[in-house]
C-alpha cells in the first residue's frame, strides 16, 4: 500500500518515514503544491498532510484533491500541530477523514493509518461489486428485452393472420368470379376492372400492413417527438384483426396535439403488451362482450400525459396485483407466455420514458395507466 507524507518540516517527515517504512511504500512533498503533483503521478493509497505549509495550505490542498474525480476518494489523514476546535473541523469540512494532532504517538499513528486504508480498501471492494452487479443487471435487461421482443413476434404473426384473412378471403373471391365468368364467357372489360380495381385495393392495404409491421421491429436508434394518436393508432392496426374477429370493442379517446420525445417504437412495445394481455385475459375467462377503452390526455395538476387502458374482463387478481410487473410471472401456461411482456413494459416506460407505469381494478375492470 503507497502512502504520500505531505509536511514541510523535516523532522516530521524523518520520523513519520521510521515509523511506517517497514509497513508501507512511501512517498514525500513538502508543500501543497508539490504534493498535488506527487498524487499524480504515484497515485497513493492515502495521504497524511500537514495544515501549515508555505504556497499553499493543507486546507487548500485537499479541496482541490477531492474536486478532482480522479484523486476524491483517497482519505485524507490531517497531521497537524493545531488544537483548535475550529480547526479541526475544518479539516473534515474540507474532507479529511482523521485528524492527528502533533506530538503524536507512534502506535496511534499505526492504528489509524491501517484502520483507513481497511476502510479505503472495503469502499473500493464494495464499488467494484456494485458495477459488477449494475453490468451484470444491465447484461440480464438486455436479455429479458430480447426475449420479450422475438416472444412478442410470435404473437405478431399471429396478428398478421387475422388482420389477412379477411383481406386473402376477398382477393380470393374476385379471382374465382374472374375464373367463373371467363370459363361461362361472361367476363367483360368493365366486370374485369371491377374486380381487378378490388383485388388491387385489398393488395396495397396489405402492403401497407406489411410495412407497418416491419417499421415496428425496426429498433430505434435516435430520440425522436412524435405524435401519440398516430403511434397508438398505427399499432391498433396490428391487433384490430383479432378484436374484429372475435366481436370486441375498443374505444379510443385522445387529446389532440399530445407529443412526447422518446423512442416510438419502444412505446409501440409497450401499447402491443399491454394489448396482448387484455387479449389475453379475454381468452383465458371466455369474455364474450369485451371492452376495451383507450384515453390519452394531459394531466392539468401534474402537466403528464396520462395513457390508460382498461378492460371488462373481470381485473386482476388481488393476490397478484402486487407481483404483475415481476420478471418471469405470469399466470398463463408457460407454453403461451414467459411473464415478460409486462416486466418489459415497465422497464420502457419507467427507465426509458421516465414515466410510471402502474395497475388496478376499478369495479371488475382492469386499468394500465402510464405517465410521462
Amino acid at each position: 500500500m503507497k502512502v504520500l507524507i505531505v509536511d514541510d518540516d523535516s523532522v516530521i517527515r524523518q520520523h513519520l518515514r521510521q515509523i511506517l517504512k517497514d509497513i508501507y511504500k512511501l512517498s514525500f512533498a513538502t508543500s501543497g503544491v508539490t504534493a498535488l503533483d506527487k498524487v499524480q503521478k504515484v497515485m497513493p493509497d492515502i495521504i497524511l498532510l500537514d495544515i501549515m505549509m508555505p504556497e499553499m495550505d493543507g486546507y487548500e490542498t485537499c479541496r482541490r484533491l477531492k474536486a478532482d474525480s480522479a484523486t476524491a476518494d483517497i482519505p485524507v489523514i490531517f497531521i497537524s500541530s493545531l488544537t483548535d476546535i475550529d480547526e479541526k473541523v475544518e479539516a473534515f469540512n474540507c474532507g479529511g477523514v482523521d485528524y492527528i494532532s502533533k506530538p503524536f504517538l507512534i502506535p496511534e499513528i499505526l492504528a489509524r493509518v491501517a484502520t483507513h486504508l481497511k476502510l479505503y480498501n472495503f469502499q473500493r471492494f464494495l464499488g467494484q461489486r456494485v458495477e459488477e452487479e449494475t453490468e451484470k443487471n444491465r447484461l440480464k435487461d438486455q436479455l429479458m428485452y430480447e426475449q420479450s421482443r422475438h416472444i412478442a413476434m410470435g404473437e405478431l404473426l399471429v396478428n398478421i393472420a387475422h388482420h389477412w384473412r379477411q383481406p386473402l378471403c376477398t382477393i380470393g373471391l374476385f379471382a374465382q368470379e374472374i375464373q367463373d365468368a371467363y370459363l361461362h364467357n361472361e367476363l367483360n372489360e368493365n366486370n374485369m376492372k371491377n374486380n381487378v380495381s378490388t383485388i388491387m385495393t385489398e393488395l396495397i392495404s396489405l402492403s401497407y400492413t406489411i410495412n407497418g409491421f416491419r417499421n415496428y421491429y425496426v429498433a430505434d436508434q435516435v430520440l425522436k417527438e412524435f405524435n401519440l394518436e398516430d403511434v397508438i393508432n398505427s399499432t391498433m392496426m396490428i391487433v384490430e384483426g383479432y378484436f374484429k374477429l372475435k366481436g370486441f370493442v375498443i374505444n379510443k379517446e385522445f387529446e389532440d396535439g399530445l407529443f412526447i420525445s422518446s423512442y416510438p417504437n419502444e412505446f409501440a412495445q409497450v401499447l402491443l403488451n399491454l394489448l396482448t394481455n387484455v387479449q389475453d385475459v379475454f381468452e383465458a375467462r371466455h369474455i364474450t362482450n369485451g371492452i376495451v377503452n383507450i384515453r390519452v390526455y394531459r394531466d392539468t395538476d401534474t402537466n403528464k400525459i396520462v395513457i390508460t387502458i382498461t378492460d371488462n374482463g373481470g381485473g386482476v387478481c388481488e393476490e397478484n396485483i402486487h407481483k404483475i410487473f415481476d420478471p418471469y410471472f405470469t399466470t398463463k401456461d408457460k407454453s403461451r407466455g414467459t411473464g415478460l411482456g409486462l416486466y418489459i413494459s415497465k422497464l420502457i416506460i419507467e427507465r426509458s420514458m421516465k414515466g410510471t407505469l402502474t395497475v388496478k381494478n376499478i369495479n371488475g375492470w382492469a386499468e394500465f395507466r402510464a405517465e410521462i
